[in-house]
């Protein structure tokens, strides 16, 4: 169960709980808070879905009280381009972004697809990735620990990924995500690893499945050498008072997942 703070700006966030080093700050956003109106009412931070641009400026503005500079807010495509200090990429188009400089203030916003969080044992460098059905098939979270490596050049880049921790953040739930057989197969075509059958559940209905997108993300970076995984197993169809959904509704904000170097 996600625990929820009121800050004295009147924003409701949650401080996700893991064995990360105590400078690697991390928060993520609930609707509660800001101005949108229906039917983005609250703390709505995109800019793509169809509020009004001034209110998400303003909602965005808030998040600045919480952090120690203005997010990098990425443009969100579904795919796997990593943002990293200076190396341009054209309108921010990515789905993960690194770094390894203080103050860096890293986000990813979402509505059931999958904000997930990176850092080391020594906490040098943090990245954050969105994770949607997509963007696991396509291999979003495989692009992040490569750019990971890349960055802190280790020894041995095995050692490396073993000593690595993710923080899985809100998501559908299992009950909810309904797929077709076509997401089923992309899974099982990218992976030969047994328990991704078991993470895709048939429904009365033909053709459908219920797919449980937190156990798809674990063995993904289990797979990749990643033993320290934590997860917030927290729905965001069933959360309706603190999460947006886009399955749940289908025009709806989007919260934030931030994490940064103190």
């Amino acid at each position: 169960m996600m625990q929820w703070q009121e800050k004295p700006n009147g924003l409701v966030v949650h401080t996700p709980m893991w064995d990360a080093p105590k400078h690697v700050k991390s928060l993520i956003t609930s609707r509660i808070g800001g101005c949108s109106s229906a039917p983005f009412n609250g703390l709505n931070l995109g800019t793509h879905v169809g509020d009004d641009p001034d209110s998400v400026r303003q909602n965005r503005s808030f998040i600045t009280d919480l952090v120690p500079t203005q997010p990098i807010w990425l443009n969100q495509v579904h795919g796997t381009t990593i943002w990293k200090k200076n190396v341009s990429i054209p309108s921010l188009q990515a789905d993960g972004a690194i770094t390894a400089d203080r103050n860096d203030v890293l986000s990813i916003l979402s509505a059931d697809c999958l904000p997930i969080l990176f850092t080391d044992q020594a906490g040098d460098i943090v990245a954050a990735c969105h994770a949607g059905w997509r963007g696991l098939v396509r291999g979003v979270i495989d692009q992040t620990l490569q750019e990971m490596i890349n960055l802190k050049k280790p020894d041995d880049p095995f050692i490396y990924l073993s000593q690595l921790m993710a923080y899985i953040g809100p998501g559908i739930g299992p009950e909810f995500f309904e797929v077709g057989p076509e997401v089923r197969q992309a899974f099982l075509n990218c992976s030969a690893d047994p328990q991704i059958a078991a993470c895709f559940m048939a429904t009365a209905i033909k053709d459908k499945y219920l797919a449980n997108l937190f156990a798809l993300a674990r063995i993904n970076l289990q797979s990749l050498g990643l033993h320290q995984i934590y997860c917030a197993d927290h729905c965001t169809y069933s959360d309706s008072t603190h999460l947006y959904s886009y399955r749940r509704s289908k025009i709806t904000g989007r919260f934030g997942s931030f994490i940064y170097l103190e």
